[in-house]
């Protein structure tokens, strides 16, 4: 079974999520629609997994 990098945790799922910056306009937050990024954790630690990483552990590229 594979195991995070970091924390050592064995991963049987890994959080997929979009990243978006939030911006403080005109007195309230809105979503920044021209930053967009897509961001892979680690379910035990959170910390961000690059593409080295998960390539370490054996995702596919075709999946990301």
């Amino acid at each position: 079974m594979p195991v995070c990098p970091y924390c050592g945790q064995e991963i049987t799922m890994l959080f997929y999520s979009p990243r978006r910056n939030l911006l403080w306009d005109d007195g309230k937050w809105a979503i920044d629609q021209l930053d967009y990024d897509e961001v892979i954790v680690c379910p035990a630690c959170y910390e961000e997994l690059g593409p080295k990483e998960l390539e370490r552990l054996g995702v596919p590229k075709k999946v990301l």
